[in-house]
């Protein structure tokens, strides 16, 4: 996964991992299967964002994989190779209180400069390691323009801790339920890892 092939400039890079004591496919489906809005503190966290900008409850984004919840909100496919990982997109002004998030066509991440937005690109990857793999994400943001990297910076100084906990419980999820029997069991037709 190298974010360089859309957003080669950035001015904030968050990087997290997780070692998962199952296959990379067994994690792969359990990313498929993932549903942010059910994961309690994700769910707490937006919510307290909601409560102090003044924004409208968020409603559910639809059915269907992680990545078609995703793209319900707005975030744009740039790459996907199933079993291995994938990048969405999109531009943002996300200290908004009710943000939107607008995707953009790959081949435009690399020459968006329309001032006022900030651009973010993340993506999840999978890797196998000894004795199971490895989870990742990685997220960055480019602003446009002077004026809105300050803007972003002040929001980013008050967000960034509750970003990293939503990164954190993302991946904590995927190693849940990829190294549970439960909800990812061989009955249900997926591999052992």
């Amino acid at each position: 996964m190298d974010l360089d092939t859309w957003l080669p400039r950035y001015d904030v890079r968050e990087r997290h991992r997780v070692f998962v004591r199952a296959s990379a496919a067994r994690a792969w489906q359990a990313i498929l299967a993932m549903d942010l809005e059910e994961v309690p503190l994700v769910k707490a966290l937006v919510r307290a964002r909601e409560w102090v900008v003044g924004a409208n409850a968020v409603e559910r984004r639809g059915e269907g994989s992680f990545f078609e919840k995703m793209a319900g909100m707005g975030w744009g496919p740039l790459w996907r190779e199933d079993g291995r990982g994938a990048v969405m997109g999109a531009v943002t002004k996300p200290w908004e209180a009710n943000v939107v998030f607008v995707p953009l066509a790959p081949e435009r991440f690399a020459t968006f400069s329309e001032d006022g937005w900030v651009v973010i690109v993340w993506g999840i990857e999978v890797a196998e390691r000894e004795g199971g793999c490895e989870v990742a994400t990685e997220t960055r943001t480019w602003e446009t323009d002077e004026e809105t990297r300050k803007r972003f910076r002040r929001y980013w100084a008050w967000i960034w801790p509750g970003v990293k906990l939503i990164r954190w419980a993302l991946l904590s999820e995927v190693r849940r339920r990829a190294e549970s029997e439960a909800d990812l069991g061989k009955g249900r037709g997926m591999s052992g890892g």
